[in-house]
């Protein structure tokens, strides 16, 4: 029976996705367990004892033992994960800034400024027939039915256009005229 080379620290450090210097201090403190000749036997195991002994003011846990921090896709290699890690960092991070700079705002915030802004033109719009008859003495009330019945017609008419914005022609999504 062969017996398998126990591989370097710093392959074992590289596959925990930590530094050489905090294995070695991992080791050396008991929190991973190493044979007497100072290697480590196993890297599952040793990956098993670093995030049970590791607390977490000592800084993240090893790459392999954060879930779903980094998941390797399938056929994807570590560095592409890393990479791809890296750049949704990035991305976070700037979104962040531009919401700190007020570049961005919530989009519910948004939602209710726009909500109340057309809440107030809807009424506004109404009013228009009563303030037309106050002005205008001489309009008959069918003139003022008339210019509700338009007014009520534009504005069924916006609110559907907002509901439906685009509609299907021949499989493809076109605007709605």
């Amino acid at each position: 029976m062969k017996q398998t080379k126990a591989p370097s620290l710093r392959s074992v450090a590289r596959q925990l996705g930590v530094s050489l210097s905090s294995l070695q201090a991992a080791i050396a403190s008991g929190r991973v367990t190493a044979t007497p000749d100072g290697k480590v036997a196993d890297v599952e195991t040793a990956r098993a004892e670093w995030i049970r002994n590791t607390r977490a003011e000592y800084g993240p846990a090893p790459l392999a033992g954060r879930g779903a921090a980094l998941e390797v896709a399938q056929g994807e290699s570590r560095a592409e994960a890393l990479r791809r890690r890296a750049v949704a960092d990035a991305d976070l991070r700037e979104l962040e800034v531009r919401e700190r700079k007020a570049e961005l705002v919530p989009a519910a915030d948004v939602r209710g400024k726009l909500e109340d802004v057309f809440r107030r033109c809807r009424t506004k719009l109404l009013g228009v027939p009563s303030r037309a008859r106050q002005l205008l003495p001489h309009l008959t009330v069918a003139d003022i039915g008339e210019f509700d019945r338009l007014i009520r017609e534009a504005l069924e008419d916006l609110a559907g256009e907002g509901a439906n914005t685009t509609r299907e022609q021949g499989g493809r999504l076109e605007p709605h005229e």
